[in-house]
């Protein structure tokens, strides 16, 4: 829908969010992510592993993808068409409350 809006003239700001490390829940069923900040990097070659091992206190790392042309750790990710991308350092699963 975003997209769509764009290509209409709307003024739209596009995050995709990216756990680095930890666990999702989907249904009742928990897995592991299946990545993690060594399959990402920056352009510099520098992977996000070592960006956060480096700033041990941060929670999250903010990339510009209209400034840095970053290697997300899948290239589903790598090639989403958004404006920013938000990689979280690890992702707590959240009860689900889904009957389905």
């Amino acid at each position: 829908m975003a997209l769509r809006l764009r290509q209409a003239g709307v003024k739209v700001f596009l995050v995709a969010t990216i756990p680095l490390a930890g666990a999702s829940s989907w249904r009742g069923n928990q897995s592991e992510i299946l990545w993690t900040g060594a399959d990402g990097r920056l352009s510099s070659g520098q992977t996000f592993e070592a960006l956060l091992s480096a700033a041990s206190k941060a929670r999250f790392v903010y990339v510009d993808a209209q400034k840095e042309r970053a290697r997300m750790p899948t290239d589903d990710f790598t090639n989403m068409k958004v404006d920013a991308f938000v990689l979280f350092r690890r992702a707590s699963p959240m009860k689900s409350y889904c009957t389905l």
